[in-house]
């Protein structure tokens, strides 16, 4: 395996670690969303953070190369589906469907 390949390798694994950061903050974001009294505002600073971190890192590990921007999505993209996995999909509450629009449920 040439250099440029086991620097792709170490570029996708960096797109793991990302994922695995952006995906972790966004959880924990969402778990805490009922307990805050100003929920739009804690949205906007974890997205603020998250797109501070990611973005920039990106950017140094493209390192104006398109090829390694593509492998850094990658890792990033398997990150997500390891996670979804491994957190799994909650099942909605049935009792609180349709909460959101003012009922309390089913009648």
């Amino acid at each position: 395996m040439t250099c440029y390949g086991v620097s792709l390798i170490g570029v996708f694994v960096a797109g793991m670690v990302l994922g695995s950061f952006y995906f972790a903050v966004l959880w924990q974001t969402v778990r805490r969303l009922p307990e805050v009294s100003s929920p739009a505002r804690l949205l906007l600073i974890s997205l603020l953070l998250r797109m501070g971190v990611i973005l920039p890192a990106f950017y140094l590990l493209m390192a104006g190369r398109w090829e390694r921007i593509v492998v850094v999505l990658g890792g990033f993209v398997v990150m997500r589906e390891i996670l979804t996995r491994l957190w799994g999909k909650e099942k909605p509450d049935p009792l609180l469907k349709g909460a959101v629009h003012g009922h309390s449920g089913p009648e």
